[in-house]
């Protein structure tokens, strides 16, 4: 029999907009169970969920009374960096969705501890080094029967361009190519090979 989940979508982005400094930080928290909402809907969302919380207050004192930790005692205050975000609309949408990634990345590693208590759910950290040389080998492989053409000769440029990219000094790099260009090969062996140039073992989200 299948039990109906009791809702928590409103009921926690609801909180995180009155305790949050900057009202589009809820949009993790509202959309970690679907995706990011456009900024001016979760916007509309929330001013529709302040000005009727309907029986959400009740619930979110409930849920207070046993997790005090949702109700901060002191103001939370923006970092310099995360206050780059109210007026830089890059450094916005990567804050967004830096976030957003944590509290998906959170919401399953609680769920897992929930339902496998004594399973291990937080594994060893990644060998980027070995997986940068599995990935290569795959590569060839695929392309092994690939004809010489102009299309092709493109990509392996652009393949060729990110592995020297790659040795370059940790920030943010931007890859410009169309459909058809092989962005997929080229910006996974970017990341892979970014993490093994810096030292990185834990992931390859540089």
């Amino acid at each position: 029999m299948r039990v109906e989940r009791p809702p928590h979508r409103n009921e926690g982005t609801l909180p995180a907009t009155r305790h949050l400094p900057a009202w589009f930080l809820a949009g993790p928290v509202d959309g970690h169970h679907a995706r990011l909402a456009h900024g001016e809907k979760l916007r509309a969302r929330i001013k529709a969920m302040i000005k009727n919380p309907g029986d959400r207050n009740e619930v979110i004192a409930r849920v207070a009374a046993r997790v005090p930790e949702i109700t901060p005692q002191k103001p939370i205050t923006m970092p310099e960096a995360m206050a780059l975000g109210r007026t830089d609309p890059v450094a916005h949408e990567l804050l967004v969705r830096m976030l957003f990634s944590c509290v998906v990345d959170a919401d399953r590693l609680d769920a897992g501890s929930h339902f496998r208590p004594t399973a291990r759910v937080i594994r060893e950290d990644a060998d980027m080094k070995e997986l940068a040389t599995r990935f290569e080998e795959r590569r060839l492989a695929k392309i092994a029967n690939s004809p010489s053409s102009p299309l092709n000769d493109a990509r392996e440029d652009i393949y060729r361009r990110c592995l020297e990219a790659a040795l370059g000094e940790p920030g943010i790099y931007r890859l410009h190519v169309p459909t058809g260009g092989g962005k997929t090969y080229a910006g996974a062996a970017f990341a892979l090979n970014h993490a093994v140039a810096h030292g990185r073992q834990d992931d390859a989200d540089t």
